[in-house]
């Protein structure tokens, strides 16, 4: 309408022929020029039929918009479903984390993450790590969900970890004293562990003597090892064995449930691992042992001739000018950093595993001793995902065995303890045989292969049964290994034979420290093995003659033996010298009530700790005695606390008093004497031994008199009720020794093995 009233208004008239339109008259020189001023006219005005376009056009277009919209809108819907579902099951399970575990109060100290900041794009990257943590252990849990699995775990994280045990034993055996305690120049050496060795400990020859990579060599030793490169060969095996722990150690965290997007923000050294499935994981880990066995025949000058592997191997490299022992040092220091972080529970299991192997791959430098205790001590011990662990361990035991990392004593102790903790007899002594080079055929070190063998020296020197040119070099005697040694052989062959090891072993100079010394006759008061205690208890008095602190709790021990096994002579003789303190259990004087409290929290941890192991950790000598007979309880189970704890009223005796004699102590009751063990508790029956009258007690408040470590196992060598052990101010462990002439050099050890192999 509104086109239609401006043509009216313009030309007069609603009609649009040429004939009505009014022409105004004007002078025109041509014709033409008037007949086109009016042709020119607007006929008519097509905007209507535009603005249909345009209007059906909006419409269509607006359509097809909120079609677009309303699947974006859907499709944020969903994604924020899932991500709200994600956040929840990650917050319950780390809530079910927070109540199964205690928080850490220790705060972490700073590390150096230089290797770590080469390829990594942290923000992003680290919401990834975190969320792939979390399902991994949300599978984990599930496949878990069996009930007498579960029940077995949680008995395994009521018990200590025997493996690091506290004390000196659990010093050395953390990953936080590794690089501390390294063998390189400068560093400091540890105190000594005292033993029934007589000999100089940890070498009878002295701290000179002992090989380069042990935590007391010396420091001539060290510079020697310092300043040794590896040949051409060995490096090719370690790039090699590094490549296939780091393919092993990515197959145990399982990464095949996250999706491709996800893992495209890994490092590339990771991601060409973690894009492979698992078919194409174990098809690497073949072309990689092609390529490791082909090494073999090369010469220590060559190289490696290429590898077969579709991944990126490392290229590691040593200098005469020893610049690569930095890099080493730095990589060492990140993964101590990542142990610390998810030891505090700053980083998830699965960054952690990621990390350490990014760091391995991207390295020039190749991984060192220090290196492979860091990685076994950090994955090994109590917690969760054992069996991912446990995978994890295997593969770093398995490169040590690749590139032949000369061991030192804790590494020894940590594959040793890796394997009696994962149940495997046949790896455990098979590496004791290793380490003893039984067979004559393998070996974890090398001699030089003109060393001489003499008669002091051919228990730590074994030629070759077929090549002499090849001379093995046993472990030298370690009080830290031979715990584990002692350790396994309890759990795997029982008493006796760990007693005959100990007996073999005594004759190449390896001496037993406190440590052992409790643990074998705990396991004889376990058992009641009378002749093995009394074996257990000479050592005991050859280790006194020596060393004359920290001897309490054996001493409880024992009379806890001598109690079980009815052998009062025995009880008053240690009882007597107790008292005049022969022993030195603790400074000033020693009542007759201290020892009847060692004797009393000896048994009551005996008996404590069959609670806890139950029936799935009997002995060989326990089983062997179950089918003899049943063993009747120390404490029934009919006893109530009540009855065995309520006091008499009055003024309670002392059990023995002060003007005791020996003799008085040692006279027995008139009439039929009762049998020690009967149903009653050890006490009583202890009590009747020493003439004194029976006084009901508390057991109860006997537990709540007891220190934490008697209360909740806190120590495989439990401290005196009344005093603790300083076991490591030792003022001169050597001091009963100081008038033996230092034995000469026989051999030609001093020269260490050759590092090429």
């Amino acid at each position: 309408m509104l086109n239609l009233w401006s043509q009216v208004g313009r030309v007069g008239c609603s009609c649009r022929c040429p004939s009505c339109l009014t022409t105004k008259h004007k002078l025109v020189r041509r014709v033409s020029t008037a007949i086109a001023t009016v042709r020119t006219r607007p006929k008519t005005s097509s905007t209507f039929l535009y603005s249909a376009i345009f209007a059906a056009a909006t419409v269509t277009d607006g359509y097809f918009k909120r079609q677009r919209r309303a699947r974006w809108d859907d499709a944020i819907s969903k994604a924020h479903a899932q991500l709200e579902t994600s956040q929840r099951a990650i917050q319950d399970y780390q809530d079910h984390l927070l109540e199964k575990s205690d928080a850490s109060s220790r705060e972490i100290q700073d590390y150096p993450d230089h290797l770590l900041e080469k390829s990594y794009a942290p923000s992003r990257e680290e919401d990834f790590l975190k969320k792939s943590d979390e399902s991994s252990r949300e599978e984990d849990l599930l496949k878990e969900s069996d009930e007498s699995s579960r029940a077995q775990e949680v008995n395994a994280e009521k018990r200590e970890d025997v493996a690091h045990p506290g004390g000196p034993h659990g010093h050395f055996m953390d990953f936080e004293n590794v690089i501390r305690y390294a063998p390189k120049p400068g560093a400091p050496i540890p105190p000594y562990l005292p033993t029934t060795e007589p000999l100089y400990y940890p070498s009878p020859w002295g701290a000179e003597y002992s090989a380069p990579q042990s935590l007391w060599s010396g420091e001539y030793q060290r510079m020697k090892a310092y300043a040794r490169i590896w040949t051409k060969k060995k490096i090719s095996k370690a790039e090699l064995a590094s490549a296939r722990l780091a393919v092993e150690m990515i197959m145990a965290i399982e990464l095949e449930s996250i999706s491709r997007i996800n893992l495209g923000i890994l490092p590339q050294a990771v991601r060409e691992i973690a894009y492979l499935s698992r078919a194409e994981q174990n098809q690497l880990l073949a072309d990689l042992k092609v390529d490791l066995e082909a090494t073999n025949t090369l010469e220590p000058w060559e190289g490696r001739r290429g590898a077969t592997a579709g991944m990126t191997v490392p290229q590691y490299e040593q200098r005469e000018d020893k610049s690569h022992y930095p890099i080493v040092e730095e990589l060492n220091e990140s993964i101590l950093g990542l142990l610390r972080a998810y030891k505090t529970q700053e980083i998830g299991f699965v960054a952690l595993v990621i990390k350490i192997v990014h760091n391995l791959l991207v390295s020039s430098a190749p991984p060192d001793l220090q290196t492979v205790n860091l990685l076994l001590l950090g994955f090994h011990g109590p917690g969760d995902l054992i069996h991912t662990r446990s995978q994890i361990t295997g593969a770093v035991i398995h490169f040590c065995f690749t590139v032949r990392v000369r061991p030192n004593e804790v590494t020894c102790s940590a594959i040793l303890a890796c394997y009696i903790d994962q149940n495997k007899p046949t790896e455990f002594a098979n590496f004791i045989g290793l380490m003893r080079a039984a067979d004559g055929t393998r070996g974890l070190m090398l001699a030089k292969p003109d060393i001489k063998i003499t008669e002091a020296s051919q228990g730590r020197l074994v030629q070759h049964d077929q090549l002499k040119r090849k001379v093995f070099q046993g472990v030298s005697p370690s009080s830290l290994v031979f715990w584990q040694v002692i350790r396994g052989v309890l759990k795997f062959s029982g008493l006796q034979n760990a007693i005959e090891i100990c007996k073999n072993f005594g004759k190449l100079a390896w001496g037993l420290d406190r440590l052992c010394l409790f643990e074998l006759l705990r396991q004889c008061v376990k058992e009641e093995d009378w002749e093995s205690g009394r074996w257990v208890w000479d050592q005991v008095e050859i280790f006194n003659q020596r060393h004359h602190k920290g001897l309490a709790s054996i001493v409880g021990m024992m009379l806890a033996l001598c109690l079980k096994c009815n052998e009062r002579h025995m009880f008053d003789k240690i009882f007597s010298n107790a008292l005049h303190h022969k022993y030195n259990i603790k400074a000033g004087e020693v009542s007759p009530a201290d020892l009847t409290d060692l004797a009393e929290a000896a048994l009551w941890r005996i008996e404590h700790d069959r609670q806890i192991e139950g029936d799935g950790d009997t002995t060989a000598g326990e089983m062997n005695q179950a089918e003899e007979g049943v063993e009747e309880p120390l404490i029934s189970e009919d006893t109530t606390a009540g009855e065995m704890n309520q006091a008499e009223e009055g003024v309670e005796e002392p059990l023995i008093s002060g003007d005791t004699t020996a003799g008085e102590m040692n006279q027995a009751e008139d009439g039929v004497e009762e049998p020690l063990i009967s149903g009653a508790p050890e006490m009583d029956a202890a009590r009747q031994f020493l003439g004194m009258e029976v006084k009901p007690s508390s057991t109860e408040d006997f537990k709540d008199s007891l220190p934490i470590e008697f209360n909740d196992r806190g120590s495989d060598l439990p401290e005196s009720p009344a005093w603790s052990e300083d076991i490591w101010n030792e003022d001169n462990p050597r001091e009963d020794d100081s008038e033996q002439p230092k034995q000469s050099r026989i051999d030609s050890t001093k020269d260490q093995t050759d590092e090429t192999k």
